[in-house]
């Protein structure tokens, strides 16, 4: 298993990419915070590096609310939610069964 310095020390990391892109939207962005050692947790959870864009707002924030919250979408969790990933799903408890290949829900073990 990979450590954490492993997953967030990359050279070529997201977060400042989105950073510009959620300065630049059209629309408002709220980046809620996160919390540091949650955002550790959780990327060492889903294993995945902070170079693509879920490890990126895995690590550096907590969620997202853009456009006046008609849409959100989940980071490290903020406010004691929690880590909300795990690997091999990135949808929150209960946002039912996860999809297999071609759009259709696959059975959980």
């Amino acid at each position: 298993m990979r450590e954490i310095d492993e997953l967030s020390d990359v050279a070529d990391p997201a977060w400042p990419k989105l950073e510009q892109a959620f300065a630049g939207s059209a629309v408002p962005v709220r980046v809620l915070p996160a919390d540091p050692a949650e955002g550790r947790r959780c990327l060492l959870r889903t294993r995945v590096t902070t170079r693509p864009v879920p490890g990126a707002l895995i690590l550096h924030c907590g969620g997202l609310v853009p456009d006046d919250g008609r849409l959100r979408v989940y980071g490290a969790g903020s406010a004691g939610a929690g880590c909300r990933a795990s690997a091999g799903s990135t949808a929150p408890r209960g946002a039912g069964p996860p999809l297999a290949p071609g759009g259709r829900a696959r059975r959980r073990p």
